[in-house]
């Protein structure tokens, strides 16, 4: 059995200032997404760009695999730091937003330069990465016959643990945008596969109606919908640690906070001055290391 790690409070906003407060100082709209500009900032509110940290030059490996549920090669890049351990080694599996690739994944977050610098610090162990092409199915199955998530749990995992030697040991995941929606659908649809989740932005939808006003093709019906609605089976996530950071000029800011209320605990995360790019995302990654790798600390250290 896993054991959790300690939630942290869900920060509302700095010195005080609700979260709803700060939205409304932005502009930002509240309830629906606009159905244009959905993937930008909509109201030209972000913060300071988040740091690139410094490259540390770890070898990362590049390939692809084939899978019966996705047309063509599926591209992935891993990167596993100095010092880690092969045998059960930690894994943190990362999930692009809508049409990224694997590489420029690992690449843009900088999340081999924030885990150098947290494993440099001493608060983190090392941990292996691992990013694989997200596609624009929204990581489910779909009437056109793909499905990455049975690519993702079937193709992805086991090449990782037959190549690699990855994946026997505790696996986080790590996702952005429609990333973000992704690891947390499959954190709730296979918790007894991953330790923690955290979500930057996760581009949730309160409704069918709503999906449709903005993408239009992340779900097939409303009974698709419906049959992967991350807010109405939050509490399928039952103790797994989960992180969630979004900014409040995020267009998908409304819909965030709507699932964060309707988890069963509390979990980490920030609403931060932010909107919907990598350079808000990057301000909350050294962050989401630390979460992970306490998720996956407490897991090694599990009986079980």
């Amino acid at each position: 059995m896993t054991r959790p790690i300690p939630r942290r409070a869900f920060l509302a906003g700095a010195g005080g200032v609700t979260a709803a407060a700060i939205a409304t100082a932005f502009g930002v709209r509240s309830g629906r997404i606009p159905a244009r500009g959905i993937w930008n900032d909509v109201t030209g509110a972000c913060g300071d760009p988040g740091p690139i940290p410094p490259d540390p030059e770890w070898p990362v490996a590049e390939g692809s695999l084939r899978s019966p549920t996705v047309d063509g090669p599926v591209r992935y890049a891993v990167v596993t730091p100095p010092g880690l351990r092969r045998r059960n080694a930690s894994l943190a599996v990362l999930l692009p937003g809508r049409g990224g690739s694997a590489n420029d994944t690992m690449t843009s977050t900088g999340f081999p330069g924030f885990l150098a610098e947290a494993m440099s610090a001493g608060t983190v162990e090392p941990f292996a990465l691992a990013s694989v092409d997200g596609g624009a199915s929204y990581w489910h199955a779909r009437a056109s016959g793909e499905d990455r998530m049975a690519m993702l749990l079937r193709d992805f995992l086991p090449m990782l643990e037959n190549r690699y030697g990855l994946a026997r040991g505790p696996v986080a995941l790590v996702g952005w945008s429609m990333g973000g929606y992704g690891a947390l659908l499959a954190a709730q649809e296979h918790p007894e596969r991953f330790v923690g989740v955290a979500a930057a932005s996760p581009a949730i939808f309160q409704s069918y109606d709503e999906m449709r006003a903005g993408p239009g093709d992340a779900f097939d019906s409303p009974e698709d919908f419906a049959a992967h609605d991350v807010i109405a089976d939050a509490a399928r996530l039952g103790d797994m640690p989960v992180r969630v950071d979004c900014g409040t000029a995020d267009p998908f800011y409304e819909n965030d906070r709507a699932f964060v209320a309707a988890l069963p605990t509390e979990p980490e995360g920030s609403w931060f001055r932010g909107c919907h790019n990598g350079d808000s995302w990057r301000v909350v990654a050294p962050a989401q290391i630390a979460f992970v790798g306490r998720a996956l600390a407490a897991s090694s250290l599990s009986p079980g």
